[in-house]
């Protein structure tokens, strides 16, 4: 690619918005190209890619016809060439660049370009003085920023300056002068572009240049376009609107600081972006020069609410210099002298009403090596700490190792307020590869990695081995870069980004590889081999609405509890006995017609005192072998263990012994009326009614109190012929309650004038 000079350009006979542009290559010959951009003139010098040529990410050219016209080669914009992403118009050079050059040595690409990842902690790093300063440390050169030389004076009319919220700009410094706009010199021009940022004339250009030298943004004013000649900073009014220098109209809210002119008309969002109404242009002759200091999380919110992240925002939220404002302005100053002609006015406009001191932090030389793992003395870690702007102040000493000594912070080093951050500052000027790798002592043994883990890492040791290199792009990425990764533009949008190119999450992680790739191969690496690991975020389908889960109701018979037995009344549903004893007769051999029905899983909740019987909901007498046998039911109290006794769970089939029930019991068969343990004496809680699982067997006869019924034989010979109703119930038909005492006999633990068992009384109680 090299460079030529626009000759002549006319309108394409068959293209609405091509050009045919005669160009020359500096050696007498002259070649015609079609070309779609329109934003550079005659005489203007351009970089030119001829036939042959190849540009970054492996882009051939070659001699073609474009609408009937053939074109030699194209004329390049910033992007083609992988300077920048700005693909605008064609890149336009200094005018004193000469012709027929290869287009690295007149931008002096050849240099090298550092591309640093900066933290949020670190916003010194984002300049050239804070990366300098640095690298001086860790090299051990002395470093030194010369202070700007003092620019000529000239009367100008005064302007004024109030600062209505000194809470969101505690430091506002401004300084007028006359300048001459005119293009940047090229040793400006070419700085800027190999930092990425686009000319546009020597004023803005210079507040460019001295943010990215300095770290302190600056803003130009056009001072004959401010109203009343002056400048008020104020908190935004609800629903105010403003157009910035994109051109979009912004609503604001009250919480949004602005930058208005004396007769409080907006004329920039503080800490983000100018309006159009005061910026810079070829006919401005009178300047004012912004250099603020802004509280961070302010225009954070800002810069996130309106969703306008700029270099200027971007340094503001991280912090920047508050007592390096007014040198930064002196340094614009001094470079509009020697590229605008300028001469400033005499004062400045200062308003700083509560200085900002920097802080002290103590460190001790025996915490140092306890973090790090080191031995320290305390004159390497000064040694570690004073390149770096960390002082100690004058009349300080250390007591030697293992003292404590007091360093001054500087200002621009906002993350450092704690004594372990000075600890991180020795770690890393130390040199982490000169701390030793020690396990720190694990009082039980830590979990191995997981199968995925275990596989992810199988899979990036395997590809490290194929000679590729691994990439770490960001999750955000643009609709284009879909398009041009030949995917939908389908994925999970952003309500609120803070930047067009960053609006949506990956649905894959091949758009970021491709545009990793095209940035390597643009700055002479087109044979690398990239591959990813990481997170994706494909749209999300619509959530199915799972059916809902019918479980079957069942009777779980709770225990209503003392005092409760209107509420235990209420809950009981008759229920007839299990034909258990007919599987007791088969596996003993014995007969009998009644059908034996599975067992259904325990009603009890363990922790919950009492349970339920083991019953089902009354069927129809008619559906079962046995008849009217089935007929009735006859419903069971609830009952209560025996305090002190742990209910012990059996098998089925099994007999359990009357202290280990935890549902309702039942008198057993063939025994004794149910009676009344003795409270005192020497039978005292020896006896205990003979209680157990309600089993089938012969029901008493619905209309006689205590009747009996002809068992079968199996049941006489085993005792279960006969069976009687507890004590304390009442028959009444085809139900059954319980007959509720009076209160003076439920104080006195017992029903008045009934027998009733010591669980049943409890219940009562």
């Amino acid at each position: 690619v090299r460079t030529v000079k626009v000759l002549s350009f006319e309108k394409h006979p068959n293209a609405d918005k091509l050009l045919l542009v005669d160009i020359d290559l500096g050696n007498g010959e002259t070649r015609r190209v079609v070309c779609g951009a329109s934003n550079f003139s005659v005489g203007d010098i351009v970089p030119w890619a001829p036939p042959a040529a190849e540009l970054p990410g492996g882009f051939k050219l070659e001699r073609r016809k474009i609408r009937g016209e053939v074109s030699d080669g194209m004329l390049c914009a910033p992007d083609e060439l992988g300077l920048s992403d700005d693909h605008r118009g064609i890149m336009i050079l200094p005018p004193d660049s000469p012709l027929g050059e290869d287009i690295r040595t007149v931008l002096g690409l050849d240099d090298i370009v550092f591309d640093l990842e900066i933290t949020p902690n670190r916003p010194d790093a984002m300049s050239i003085a804070g990366v300098a300063r640095d690298l001086a440390a860790a090299l051990g050169v002395p470093f030194s920023l010369p202070r700007p030389a003092a620019p000529s004076v000239i009367d100008l009319a005064a302007a004024t300056l109030v600062v209505e919220a000194p809470d969101r700009c505690p430091r506002y410094v401004a300084r007028t002068g006359r300048v001459a706009v005119a293009p940047s010199p090229g040793w400006m021009a070419q700085r800027l572009t190999k930092a990425g940022m686009r000319p546009i004339s020597n004023v803005v250009d210079v507040t460019n240049y001295v943010m990215l030298e300095r770290g302190q943004p600056l803003h130009a004013f056009d001072l004959a376009r401010l109203g009343g000649r002056g400048i008020v900073v104020r908190l935004a009014a609800e629903g105010e609107k403003i157009i910035t220098l994109d051109g979009a109209e912004r609503t604001l809210t009250a919480a949004e600081l602005l930058i208005c002119d004396a007769n409080r008309v907006p004329q920039a969002v503080a800490g983000v972006m100018g309006a159009g109404d005061s910026e810079v242009s070829d006919v401005t002759t009178e300047l004012l020069l912004e250099s603020a200091y802004f509280t961070g999380d302010g225009i954070l919110r800002t810069s996130k609410r309106l969703g306008l992240r700029t270099e200027s925002s971007a340094r503001f939220e991280r912090g920047v210099d508050p007592n390096g404002t007014a040198i930064a302005a002196d340094r614009a100053w001094e470079l509009f002298a020697e590229v605008a002609s300028s001469q400033a006015a005499a004062g400045t406009l200062d308003a700083y009403p509560a200085p900002i001191e920097a802080i002290r932090v103590s460190l001790r030389t025996a915490r140092v090596n306890d973090v790090l793992g080191t031995d320290l003395d305390t004159a390497t870690i000064r040694g570690h700490l004073e390149p770096l702007g960390f002082t100690v102040p004058e009349g300080v000493h250390a007591d030697g190792h293992g003292g404590v000594v007091e360093y001054v912070v500087p200002t621009y080093r906002p993350d450092c307020e704690r004594e372990i951050d000075l600890i991180e500052e020795v770690a890393r000027h130390h040199g982490y590869n000169n701390i030793a790798r020690t396990l720190p002592r694990m009082k039980e043994p830590s979990g191995g990695l997981t199968p995925v883990q275990l596989g992810r890492r199988a899979v990036r040791d395997a590809l490290l081995g194929t000679g590729l290199s691994e990439a770490y792009t960001f999750s955000l990425v643009a609709p284009a870069d879909l398009a041009a990764a030949g995917l939908p533009p389908e994925g999970i949008e952003l309500e609120n980004p803070l930047r067009a190119e960053e609006s949506l999450l990956r649905p894959a992680v091949l758009p970021g590889l491709l545009r990793a790739a095209a940035f390597n191969a643009g700055h002479g690496l087109p044979d690398v081999g990239l591959f990813e690991i990481g997170h994706a975020a494909p749209r999300a389908q619509p959530a199915r609405r799972r059916p809902r889960r019918r479980r079957p109701v069942r009777d779980r018979g709770r225990s209503a509890g003392a005092g409760r037995l209107a509420a235990a009344a209420r809950r009981r549903r008759r229920v007839r006995p299990r034909a258990g004893g007919a599987r007791r007769r088969r596996r003993r051999g014995g007969g009998g017609g009644g059908r034996d029905r599975p067992r259904r899983p325990r009603p009890h909740r363990p922790g919950r005192a009492g349970g339920g019987a083991r019953g089902q909901p009354l069927a129809d007498s008619r559906s079962h072998p046995e008849g009217a046998a089935l007929g009735h039911a006859v419903p069971l109290p609830s009952v209560d263990h025996r305090p002190g006794l742990r209910p012990r769970r059996t098998g089925p089939g099994r007999r359990r012994p009357a202290h280990a029930q935890h549902d309702r019991r039942r008198p057993a068969r063939g025994r004794a009326p149910l009676r009344r343990l003795p409270v005192r004496g020497p039978r005292a809680q020896q006896e205990e009614p003979g209680l157990r699982p309600a089993l089938p067997g012969p029901r008493p006869h619905p209309h006689r109190r205590g009747g009996r019924r002809a068992a079968p034989a199996a049941d006489r010979r085993h005792g279960q012929g006969t069976r009687r109703r507890p004590a304390g119930l009442s028959q009444k038909g085809k139900h059954s309650a319980l007959r509720p005492p009076a209160p003076a006999d439920l104080r006195r633990g017992r029903p008045a004038g009934r027998r009733v068992p010591r669980p049943l009384a409890g219940l009562l109680r």
